[in-house]
């Protein structure tokens, strides 16, 4: 469910030098011809594949239990339980270590 907008967008990707570049010249074609039809094959891909997200997300919120990953969701809840906020005792230094070393990662 998660790879259907990116394999929409790979799959008719119209200027991607690796899937048409390459491709159309092993075929022996003028690089990047047909630009136009797969343009128009894009836009329909990419149309189809929000229509399919939206369409499942609006059945998902009218009934989460449809969810492929429910289950896995549910768990994860119960086990997180950010219900005790209130209780937060603070930043150890473990945590600080690992803030301080993706901040500086960047």
């Amino acid at each position: 469910m998660g790879n259907t907008d990116a394999g929409v967008g790979f799959a008719g990707a119209f200027l991607n030098p690796f899937t048409v570049g390459i491709a159309q010249g092993i075929a022996d074609l003028p690089i990047f011809s047909g630009i136009i039809y797969r343009i128009i094959v894009w836009f329909i891909l990419t149309a189809a594949a929000i229509m399919f997200v939206v369409r499942y997300a609006n059945r998902i919120k009218k009934n989460p239990e449809k969810s492929v990953t429910y289950k896995h969701d549910q768990k994860k809840r119960q086990e997180l339980s950010f219900n005790n906020l209130e209780n937060f005792e603070s930043i150890n230094r473990k945590h600080k270590t690992i803030l301080y070393t993706f901040y500086w990662g960047f």
